[in-house]
């Protein structure tokens, strides 16, 4: 193995590291080209109005579908996941006339807001990390979910995604389907 392979596979594994430390559940990495089905299902997706009142997913489908056309010198792309797993069981509340329901993921300060600042951290620790191995590194950071993810799950499953969030049940995500075509993948936040 190429001393390039060590440092490589030495930051990826420090780098999964610091992402748990600063409190995401998972981190995964690939190349922007790993997944090249991608542009057409997000096609498929956008075709099938599933995007709703997001019409913003549609003028900017270029760039979601294709991170190479966001940005050319992207070398990987790291996916973190964020668990809104509150401390009691958000369904006890169902069914009780005099409360009010509200979503896990909407019940603290607003998300984009605190993961965008522990994606910042991330970003700052991989740029120093890199320069200590004698890489340049750039980062761009995002922060959201989007649509149904369904189509999505097989290729998750196969890159070791242990559970999903699917919070776009207007966009068709079918939970019942999910846990019965997935034993177990959608229970993963006790939805």
């Amino acid at each position: 193995m190429s001393s390039q392979m060590i440092k490589t596979a030495d930051i990826k594994d420090r780098l999964v590291a610091q992402a748990l430390a600063e409190g995401f559940v998972a981190c995964r990495i690939c190349r922007p080209s790993d997944v090249p089905e991608v542009p057409d299902r997000l096609q498929a997706f956008l075709d099938a109005g599933y995007h709703g009142q997001m019409g913003w997913m549609e003028e900017r489908s270029h760039w979601r579908g294709d991170p190479a056309q966001l940005w050319p010198e992207a070398r990987s792309v790291i996916m973190l996941a964020e668990s809104y797993t509150p401390d009691v069981d958000p369904m006890d509340i169902v069914g009780q006339a005099d409360r009010a329901a509200i979503s896990v993921y909407a019940r603290n300060k607003d998300y984009h807001d605190l993961v965008k600042k522990r994606l910042k951290r991330l970003a700052r620790w991989l740029i120093t990390e890199a320069a200590r191995v004698e890489e340049a590194a750039e980062v761009k950071v995002f922060v959201d979910t989007d649509g149904d993810v369904m189509p999505m799950i097989p290729w998750l499953r196969s890159v070791g995604v242990e559970g999903i969030l699917p919070l776009e049940r207007q966009a068709g995500v079918d939970v019942a389907a999910i846990r019965r075509l997935y034993p177990g993948y959608a229970d993963a936040w006790r939805i």
